[in-house]
Protein backbone atom coordinates (compact mmCIF):
# COMPACT_ATOMS: atom_id res chain seq x y z
CA UNK A 1 0.00 0.00 0.00
CA UNK A 2 1.15 3.21 -0.70
CA UNK A 3 0.11 6.47 1.64
CA UNK A 4 0.63 9.97 1.29
CA UNK A 5 0.01 11.72 5.02
CA UNK A 6 -0.43 15.10 4.52
CA UNK A 7 -1.04 17.50 7.54
CA UNK A 8 -1.87 21.46 7.15
CA UNK A 9 -0.67 22.00 10.83
CA UNK A 10 3.30 21.42 12.14
CA UNK A 11 4.13 17.88 12.40
CA UNK A 12 5.74 18.95 15.00
CA UNK A 13 3.06 20.14 16.90
CA UNK A 14 0.73 17.17 16.39
CA UNK A 15 2.39 14.02 18.10
CA UNK A 16 -0.03 11.58 17.55
CA UNK A 17 0.84 11.91 13.26
CA UNK A 18 4.28 11.41 14.13
CA UNK A 19 3.34 8.24 15.99
CA UNK A 20 1.44 7.29 12.91
CA UNK A 21 4.29 7.55 10.79
CA UNK A 22 6.39 5.55 12.87
CA UNK A 23 3.21 3.07 12.90
CA UNK A 24 3.15 2.90 8.88
CA UNK A 25 6.88 2.78 8.45
CA UNK A 26 6.80 -0.70 10.80
CA UNK A 27 4.23 -1.83 8.65
CA UNK A 28 6.36 -1.48 5.63
CA UNK A 29 4.32 0.93 3.94
CA UNK A 30 5.52 3.27 1.12
CA UNK A 31 5.16 6.38 2.77
CA UNK A 32 5.15 9.94 1.36
CA UNK A 33 4.83 12.87 3.74
CA UNK A 34 3.41 16.41 2.60
CA UNK A 35 3.28 18.75 5.85
CA UNK A 36 4.51 21.76 7.32
CA UNK A 37 7.24 20.53 9.60
CA UNK A 38 10.50 22.09 11.38
CA UNK A 39 14.00 21.19 9.65
CA UNK A 40 14.98 19.02 11.64
CA UNK A 41 11.87 17.03 11.69
CA UNK A 42 11.85 17.02 7.99
CA UNK A 43 15.99 15.52 8.43
CA UNK A 44 15.02 13.16 10.59
CA UNK A 45 12.24 11.41 8.35
CA UNK A 46 13.95 11.72 5.25
CA UNK A 47 17.11 10.11 7.47
CA UNK A 48 14.85 7.33 7.96
CA UNK A 49 14.15 7.13 4.37
CA UNK A 50 10.49 8.59 4.41
CA UNK A 51 9.88 11.16 1.21
CA UNK A 52 9.32 14.49 2.49
CA UNK A 53 7.32 17.66 1.09
CA UNK A 54 7.77 20.47 3.44
CA UNK A 55 5.20 23.25 3.19
CA UNK A 56 5.85 26.70 4.20
CA UNK A 57 2.17 27.85 4.56
CA UNK A 58 1.90 32.14 4.32
CA UNK A 59 0.63 33.99 7.16
CA UNK A 60 0.11 29.93 8.66
CA UNK A 61 0.53 31.78 12.56
CA UNK A 62 -2.25 34.22 11.84
CA UNK A 63 -6.00 33.65 13.16
CA UNK A 64 -7.25 36.58 11.12
CA UNK A 65 -10.16 35.78 9.06
CA UNK A 66 -8.78 36.72 5.74
CA UNK A 67 -5.59 35.31 6.36
CA UNK A 68 -7.56 31.85 6.81
CA UNK A 69 -8.53 31.98 3.49
CA UNK A 70 -5.41 32.65 1.80
CA UNK A 71 -3.71 29.82 3.55
CA UNK A 72 -6.38 27.50 2.74
CA UNK A 73 -6.41 28.59 -0.82
CA UNK A 74 -2.81 28.21 -1.50
CA UNK A 75 -2.32 25.03 0.66
CA UNK A 76 -5.35 23.79 -1.94
CA UNK A 77 -3.85 25.19 -4.83
CA UNK A 78 -0.32 23.61 -3.86
CA UNK A 79 -1.80 20.43 -3.40
CA UNK A 80 -4.13 20.25 -6.35
CA UNK A 81 -1.68 18.51 -8.98
CA UNK A 82 -1.13 15.29 -5.95
CA UNK A 83 -5.11 14.98 -6.21
CA UNK A 84 -4.87 15.39 -9.60
CA UNK A 85 -3.24 11.86 -10.16
CA UNK A 86 -5.74 8.87 -9.74
CA UNK A 87 -3.97 5.65 -8.61
CA UNK A 88 -6.11 3.30 -7.09
CA UNK A 89 -3.02 1.35 -4.89
CA UNK A 90 -2.30 4.71 -3.18
CA UNK A 91 -4.42 6.08 -0.22
CA UNK A 92 -3.97 9.60 1.48
CA UNK A 93 -3.95 10.23 5.27
CA UNK A 94 -5.92 13.47 5.81
CA UNK A 95 -4.13 14.35 9.66
CA UNK A 96 -6.48 16.26 11.47
CA UNK A 97 -10.06 18.18 10.42
CA UNK A 98 -8.66 21.54 9.52
CA UNK A 99 -6.64 19.79 6.97
CA UNK A 100 -10.00 18.68 5.57
CA UNK A 101 -11.39 21.13 5.55
CA UNK A 102 -8.54 22.93 3.54
CA UNK A 103 -8.09 20.89 1.02
CA UNK A 104 -12.10 20.29 0.36
CA UNK A 105 -13.85 18.25 -2.15
CA UNK A 106 -11.00 17.40 -4.49
CA UNK A 107 -10.15 14.55 -1.36
CA UNK A 108 -13.47 12.68 -2.52
CA UNK A 109 -12.33 11.27 -5.46
CA UNK A 110 -9.66 9.18 -3.83
CA UNK A 111 -9.42 6.45 -1.08
CA UNK A 112 -8.86 8.80 2.26
CA UNK A 113 -7.86 7.74 5.76
CA UNK A 114 -9.07 10.99 8.19
CA UNK A 115 -7.60 11.47 11.33
CA UNK A 116 -9.90 13.74 13.98
CA UNK A 117 -7.68 14.99 16.74
CA UNK A 118 -10.72 16.84 17.65
CA UNK A 119 -14.52 16.82 18.52
CA UNK A 120 -14.97 20.58 17.32
CA UNK A 121 -18.36 20.23 19.14
CA UNK A 122 -18.12 24.24 20.18
CA UNK A 123 -17.60 24.54 16.03
CA UNK A 124 -20.77 24.56 13.68
CA UNK A 125 -18.21 25.29 10.95
CA UNK A 126 -16.08 22.00 11.24
CA UNK A 127 -18.97 19.94 12.78
CA UNK A 128 -20.72 20.45 9.75
CA UNK A 129 -18.45 20.54 7.50
CA UNK A 130 -16.13 17.34 8.22
CA UNK A 131 -19.47 15.38 7.95
CA UNK A 132 -19.35 14.50 3.93
CA UNK A 133 -14.99 14.05 4.99
CA UNK A 134 -16.23 11.41 7.67
CA UNK A 135 -19.31 9.65 5.74
CA UNK A 136 -16.86 8.87 2.13
CA UNK A 137 -13.47 8.22 4.14
CA UNK A 138 -12.23 4.63 4.32
CA UNK A 139 -11.36 4.86 7.97
CA UNK A 140 -12.22 7.62 10.39
CA UNK A 141 -9.47 7.72 13.53
CA UNK A 142 -10.86 9.34 16.94
CA UNK A 143 -7.63 9.30 19.68
CA UNK A 144 -10.75 8.27 22.14
CA UNK A 145 -13.87 5.88 22.79
CA UNK A 146 -16.62 8.36 23.75
CA UNK A 147 -15.56 10.57 21.00
CA UNK A 148 -15.52 8.19 18.46
CA UNK A 149 -19.56 7.30 19.31
CA UNK A 150 -20.22 10.85 19.20
CA UNK A 151 -19.00 11.20 15.91
CA UNK A 152 -20.77 7.85 15.07
CA UNK A 153 -23.79 9.33 15.91
CA UNK A 154 -23.41 12.80 14.80
CA UNK A 155 -22.48 11.51 11.19
CA UNK A 156 -24.62 8.52 10.98
CA UNK A 157 -21.22 6.54 9.90
CA UNK A 158 -22.73 2.98 9.33
CA UNK A 159 -19.63 1.67 12.04
CA UNK A 160 -17.72 3.57 15.16
CA UNK A 161 -14.29 4.80 14.24
CA UNK A 162 -11.35 3.62 14.89
CA UNK A 163 -9.59 4.40 18.30
CA UNK A 164 -6.14 5.00 18.11
CA UNK A 165 -5.00 6.35 21.31
CA UNK A 166 -2.44 9.12 21.11
CA UNK A 167 0.16 6.87 22.76
CA UNK A 168 3.99 7.90 21.24
CA UNK A 169 4.91 5.17 19.13
CA UNK A 170 8.19 6.83 19.12
CA UNK A 171 10.38 6.79 22.51
CA UNK A 172 12.93 7.54 24.57
CA UNK A 173 14.67 5.01 27.26
CA UNK A 174 14.62 6.27 30.75
CA UNK A 175 18.24 6.15 32.26
CA UNK A 176 20.96 7.89 34.65
CA UNK A 177 22.62 9.36 31.83
CA UNK A 178 21.05 12.82 32.28
CA UNK A 179 23.65 15.66 30.20
CA UNK A 180 21.66 15.35 27.08
CA UNK A 181 18.55 16.50 29.67
CA UNK A 182 21.23 19.22 30.69
CA UNK A 183 21.98 20.85 27.25
CA UNK A 184 18.37 20.88 26.72
CA UNK A 185 16.84 22.90 29.20
CA UNK A 186 20.09 24.74 30.30
CA UNK A 187 22.30 23.80 33.56
CA UNK A 188 20.32 26.80 35.92
CA UNK A 189 16.87 24.59 35.14
CA UNK A 190 18.21 21.10 35.70
CA UNK A 191 19.80 22.66 38.85
CA UNK A 192 16.70 23.77 39.89
CA UNK A 193 14.64 20.51 39.47
CA UNK A 194 17.68 17.91 40.09
CA UNK A 195 16.98 15.87 43.15
CA UNK A 196 13.42 17.04 43.76
CA UNK A 197 10.14 15.39 43.51
CA UNK A 198 9.05 16.89 40.28
CA UNK A 199 5.20 17.45 39.40
CA UNK A 200 5.51 18.36 35.77
CA UNK A 201 2.63 19.84 33.44
CA UNK A 202 3.81 19.52 29.68
CA UNK A 203 1.99 20.17 26.53
CA UNK A 204 -0.79 22.64 25.07
CA UNK A 205 -1.48 25.82 27.79
CA UNK A 206 -4.26 27.99 28.12
CA UNK A 207 -5.44 29.39 31.61
CA UNK A 208 -9.56 29.42 30.37
CA UNK A 209 -9.39 25.10 29.83
CA UNK A 210 -6.08 23.93 30.78
CA UNK A 211 -5.81 25.90 34.49
CA UNK A 212 -3.02 25.13 36.53
CA UNK A 213 -2.83 27.84 38.94
CA UNK A 214 -4.17 25.42 42.24
CA UNK A 215 -1.43 23.01 41.20
CA UNK A 216 1.35 26.29 41.53
CA UNK A 217 -0.43 27.12 45.15
CA UNK A 218 -0.67 23.29 46.10
CA UNK A 219 2.97 22.63 45.22
CA UNK A 220 4.00 26.31 46.67
CA UNK A 221 2.21 25.15 50.09
CA UNK A 222 4.13 21.26 50.39
CA UNK A 223 7.82 23.07 49.75
CA UNK A 224 11.12 21.01 49.07
CA UNK A 225 11.12 18.43 48.22
CA UNK A 226 8.31 19.15 46.05
CA UNK A 227 9.21 21.24 42.60
CA UNK A 228 7.28 22.26 39.89
CA UNK A 229 8.22 22.38 36.35
CA UNK A 230 5.98 23.80 33.49
CA UNK A 231 7.16 22.91 29.70
CA UNK A 232 5.43 24.09 26.60
CA UNK A 233 4.68 27.73 24.93
CA UNK A 234 3.63 30.26 27.84
CA UNK A 235 3.22 33.73 27.16
CA UNK A 236 5.64 36.11 29.17
CA UNK A 237 2.28 37.29 30.98
CA UNK A 238 1.00 34.25 31.89
CA UNK A 239 4.87 33.17 33.54
CA UNK A 240 5.18 36.47 35.50
CA UNK A 241 1.33 35.24 36.87
CA UNK A 242 2.16 32.16 37.74
CA UNK A 243 5.50 32.51 38.79
CA UNK A 244 3.58 34.76 41.20
CA UNK A 245 1.49 31.86 42.68
CA UNK A 246 4.62 29.75 43.22
CA UNK A 247 8.02 31.32 42.62
CA UNK A 248 9.89 28.18 42.09
CA UNK A 249 8.33 26.84 38.62
CA UNK A 250 11.22 26.18 36.32
CA UNK A 251 9.51 27.13 32.89
CA UNK A 252 10.87 24.83 29.95
CA UNK A 253 9.80 26.38 26.27
CA UNK A 254 8.04 24.14 23.79
CA UNK A 255 10.85 20.98 22.64
CA UNK A 256 10.18 19.30 19.30
CA UNK A 257 9.06 15.82 19.82
CA UNK A 258 10.26 13.45 20.80
CA UNK A 259 12.80 15.76 22.21
CA UNK A 260 10.77 16.75 25.33
CA UNK A 261 10.64 13.51 26.46
CA UNK A 262 14.22 13.86 27.72
CA UNK A 263 12.43 16.28 30.23
CA UNK A 264 9.41 13.98 31.00
CA UNK A 265 11.55 11.13 32.11
CA UNK A 266 12.56 13.36 35.62
CA UNK A 267 9.21 13.89 36.93
CA UNK A 268 8.08 12.50 39.98
CA UNK A 269 4.00 13.06 39.12
CA UNK A 270 2.29 14.04 35.62
CA UNK A 271 -0.50 15.79 35.54
CA UNK A 272 -3.25 16.59 32.87
CA UNK A 273 -5.89 19.27 33.94
CA UNK A 274 -8.97 20.38 31.44
CA UNK A 275 -11.65 22.40 32.85
CA UNK A 276 -15.20 21.05 31.27
CA UNK A 277 -16.02 24.02 28.56
CA UNK A 278 -16.58 21.69 26.38
CA UNK A 279 -17.34 17.66 24.98
CA UNK A 280 -13.90 18.44 23.93
CA UNK A 281 -12.62 18.50 27.03
CA UNK A 282 -14.46 16.31 28.85
CA UNK A 283 -13.30 13.43 26.67
CA UNK A 284 -10.11 14.14 26.74
CA UNK A 285 -7.54 12.37 25.17
CA UNK A 286 -4.15 13.63 25.87
CA UNK A 287 -1.19 11.97 25.05
CA UNK A 288 0.64 13.47 28.22
CA UNK A 289 -1.18 10.96 29.88
CA UNK A 290 1.06 8.19 27.49
CA UNK A 291 4.19 9.49 27.92
CA UNK A 292 3.66 9.93 31.84
CA UNK A 293 2.66 6.59 31.52
CA UNK A 294 5.98 5.35 29.35
CA UNK A 295 8.13 6.55 32.42
CA UNK A 296 6.13 4.62 35.26
CA UNK A 297 4.87 8.34 36.13
CA UNK A 298 1.95 8.35 38.45
CA UNK A 299 -0.54 11.03 37.52
CA UNK A 300 -2.68 13.69 39.04
CA UNK A 301 -6.02 14.61 37.16
CA UNK A 302 -8.77 16.80 36.78
CA UNK A 303 -12.29 15.10 36.94
CA UNK A 304 -13.34 15.16 33.08
CA UNK A 305 -15.18 11.75 32.62
CA UNK A 306 -12.41 10.45 30.05
CA UNK A 307 -9.21 10.95 32.65
CA UNK A 308 -11.45 9.24 35.81
CA UNK A 309 -12.25 6.11 33.89
CA UNK A 310 -8.63 5.68 32.74
CA UNK A 311 -7.48 6.70 36.12
CA UNK A 312 -10.25 4.41 37.85
CA UNK A 313 -9.57 1.19 35.71
CA UNK A 314 -5.77 0.76 36.02
CA UNK A 315 -5.02 3.05 39.16
CA UNK A 316 -2.61 5.30 37.80
CA UNK A 317 -3.08 8.20 39.29
CA UNK A 318 -5.15 10.19 41.29
CA UNK A 319 -8.19 12.40 39.80
CA UNK A 320 -9.20 15.96 42.10
CA UNK A 321 -11.54 19.13 41.24
CA UNK A 322 -9.02 21.43 40.49
CA UNK A 323 -10.74 24.33 42.19
CA UNK A 324 -9.78 22.77 45.40
CA UNK A 325 -5.91 23.12 46.32
CA UNK A 326 -6.61 21.24 49.18
CA UNK A 327 -7.59 18.11 47.49
CA UNK A 328 -4.78 18.90 45.27
CA UNK A 329 -2.12 18.91 48.13
CA UNK A 330 -3.67 16.04 49.77
CA UNK A 331 -3.64 13.96 46.38
CA UNK A 332 -0.02 14.47 45.95
CA UNK A 333 1.20 13.54 49.13
CA UNK A 334 -1.83 10.07 48.63
CA UNK A 335 0.73 9.24 45.32
CA UNK A 336 3.47 9.86 47.68
CA UNK A 337 3.04 7.52 50.15
CA UNK A 338 1.79 4.92 48.14
CA UNK A 339 4.18 5.82 44.92
CA UNK A 340 5.53 2.57 44.33
CA UNK A 341 1.89 1.03 43.68
CA UNK A 342 0.55 3.60 41.13
CA UNK A 343 3.93 3.60 39.48
CA UNK A 344 3.46 -0.13 38.58
CA UNK A 345 -0.28 0.68 37.47
CA UNK A 346 0.83 3.71 35.43
CA UNK A 347 3.09 1.29 33.77
CA UNK A 348 0.31 -1.50 33.06
CA UNK A 349 -1.24 1.47 31.31
CA UNK A 350 1.07 1.96 29.01
CA UNK A 351 1.16 -1.55 28.21
CA UNK A 352 -2.38 -2.10 27.77
CA UNK A 353 -2.60 -0.81 24.29
CA UNK A 354 -1.10 -2.25 21.21
CA UNK A 355 -0.71 0.00 18.29
CA UNK A 356 0.83 -2.09 16.13
CA UNK A 357 -2.47 -3.80 16.49
CA UNK A 358 -4.43 -1.33 16.21
CA UNK A 359 -2.56 -0.30 13.10
CA UNK A 360 -3.41 -3.26 11.38
CA UNK A 361 -6.93 -3.30 11.91
CA UNK A 362 -6.63 0.57 9.96
CA UNK A 363 -5.00 -0.96 7.26
CA UNK A 364 -6.95 -3.84 6.86
CA UNK A 365 -10.26 -1.68 7.03
CA UNK A 366 -8.59 0.45 4.18
CA UNK A 367 -7.90 -2.67 2.37
CA UNK A 368 -11.51 -3.90 2.59
CA UNK A 369 -12.80 -0.99 1.45
CA UNK A 370 -11.09 -0.67 -1.81
CA UNK A 371 -12.33 -4.70 -2.16
CA UNK A 372 -15.95 -3.48 -1.37
CA UNK A 373 -15.54 -0.66 -4.56
CA UNK A 374 -13.69 -3.19 -6.71
CA UNK A 375 -10.71 -1.53 -7.37
CA UNK A 376 -12.94 1.60 -8.36
CA UNK A 377 -14.11 4.48 -6.57
CA UNK A 378 -17.22 5.99 -5.95
CA UNK A 379 -16.60 8.56 -4.41
CA UNK A 380 -17.04 11.69 -6.93
CA UNK A 381 -19.50 14.57 -6.17
CA UNK A 382 -22.02 15.99 -8.70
Amino acid sequence: MHITLISKQPLEKLPPLLSVIDLLKEHGVRLKIIATCEPNVANRLQSELVRVRSLNIPFNNSRAVLCKIVKWAWFRAILKAEFNQIDEKRVFWIGSGCTAMALGRCVYRHRFILQLNELYDNDRFYRRGLKPFCQKAAAVIMPEATRASIVQSWYNLPTRPIVLPNKPAYFIKPGDDLERTKKLIGEMAFGRIVGKKVVIYQGMYDPGNRNIDNVARAIRKLGAPWGFLVMGQFPESERQRLSGLNPEIVFVPFLTPPSHLEVTRLAYIGTAFYEPVDLNHLFCAPNKIWEYSAFDIPMLCSCSPALETVMTKFNAGICVEPSSVAQIQEALMRLDKSYSDYSRSSRQLYASVDMMNIMETILTRVEAHSMTNNGKNDFETS
